[in-house]
């Protein structure tokens, strides 16, 4: 098995690490609670990445594919796309012309990117709103009575593997990148 070092920390303390963390977060919100109020949502774009391996090519590849994905099967107009580089991976947020066939379809799409495209399981599209009430939030799969996603390695929810600690990062990372080895090399194939 391939041993995976861990991301570097860009010269900080794994506490100083943490609060930088915290404060991207903080940042992509404020840019979220932005899109949202002026476009009426927000498609943000990342990688379902263990967290120390939202940094590596692997994750740079699997969001490309992503943006790629969104553009090319959404089949609606783009009106708004901003790209961002935080300590802890590689964001896109979108806006899009999406109203005329609703919220929860919208959301059945991405959900369709996620699971028909070959990296699929390893993006994370989220897609935020803003409701009546002028609140942000998030339409997720059981808003539109779809199943979780399951595990990478195992038949089981992903969140109760995560929760569990079933599996190490260190495996979850093998079985990305294998995927993410297969897909560079079928895409060659067709070059």
């Amino acid at each position: 098995m391939r041993e995976y070092k861990r991301v570097h920390f860009e010269g900080l303390s794994l506490e100083s690490y943490r609060e930088k963390v915290l404060e991207c977060r903080d940042k992509r919100f404020e840019i979220l609670q932005e899109m949202v109020r002026k476009f009426g949502h927000c498609v943000v774009v990342g990688v379902n990445f263990p967290g120390q391996f939202k940094r590596t090519a692997e994750a740079k590849k699997v969001q490309l594919e992503a943006v790629r994905a969104i553009n090319h099967h959404l089949g609606v107009k783009r009106v708004y796309q901003r790209d961002e580089s935080f300590l802890d991976g590689e964001f896109s947020f979108f806006a899009f012309h999406t109203y005329r066939e609703g919220r929860r379809a919208f959301k059945k799409r991405l959900v369709e990117i996620e699971e028909s495209n070959y990296l699929g399981r390893f993006f994370d599209l989220d897609y935020y709103v803003l409701d009546l009430d002028d609140t942000i939030r998030c339409i997720s799969r059981l808003d539109i009575n779809m199943r979780m996603r399951p595990c990478y390695i195992c038949t089981e929810v992903a969140k109760v593997c995560v929760k569990k600690q079933t599996h190490s990062s260190q495996e979850l990372f093998e079985v990305i990148s294998k995927r993410v080895k297969n897909f560079k090399r079928w895409m060659n194939l067709w070059r």
